[in-house]
């Protein structure tokens, strides 16, 4: 397992003793998103200063140098990028050479809090503070269905089968879409 803190590190965990195996340290600002690839060959960690790091999943070690401004500001979500208020916006990586692909994907208007993407690899749905979860189509990029929740969000994910896409948010309310 690994975490990121508010002290700019992250730290590999051994579950099974509760052992800290690795403290990984390089961001300059609080750590607040955290994803590993599905193999868990590498990780990616975000910042409040946009800086973006990507680790080698077994060993803890940047792969290289840490991308900054990969936003402008924090940085609230990794499975693809989802920025904050100053720039909430969704940024697409090529996980080979972590360059951006093409621009940003463009729609909501305050932070982005989450971001799920379905089990076939085809939709991402994403949660703002704008009140909305938009689900995108990622074949085109295009924004294909907006749904309006009663407050805040915080949380998206898809239902097991991707039937449905449920979002949480401040107002302590759970909406299936």
């Amino acid at each position: 397992m690994v975490t990121g803190s508010y002290d700019g590190t992250l730290r590999l965990w051994d579950l099974k003793t509760g052992v800290v195996l690795k403290k990984m340290e390089g961001h300059r600002s609080r750590v607040r998103a955290l994803a590993v690839s599905p193999d868990g060959e590498w990780i990616a960690s975000g910042d409040e200063s946009g800086e973006l790091i990507i680790w080698h999943g077994k060993t803890g070690e940047p792969f290289n140098q840490a991308i900054n401004k990969a936003h402008d500001s924090w940085i609230f979500s990794l499975l693809l990028l989802g920025g904050n208020g100053v720039d909430p916006t969704i940024r697409v990586w090529d996980t080979l050479t972590w360059q951006q692909v093409d621009g940003p994907w463009k729609g909501h208007f305050k932070t982005i809090h989450a971001i799920s993407l379905n089990s076939s690899g085809t939709l991402l749905a994403s949660a703002s503070h704008d009140n909305c979860v938009r689900l995108w189509r990622l074949s085109d990029r295009r924004n294909i269905a907006i749904f309006k929740h009663s407050g805040e969000l915080n949380c998206v994910t898809f239902s097991v089968g991707d039937k449905h896409i449920l979002s949480g948010g401040v107002d302590k309310k759970i909406s299936e879409w």
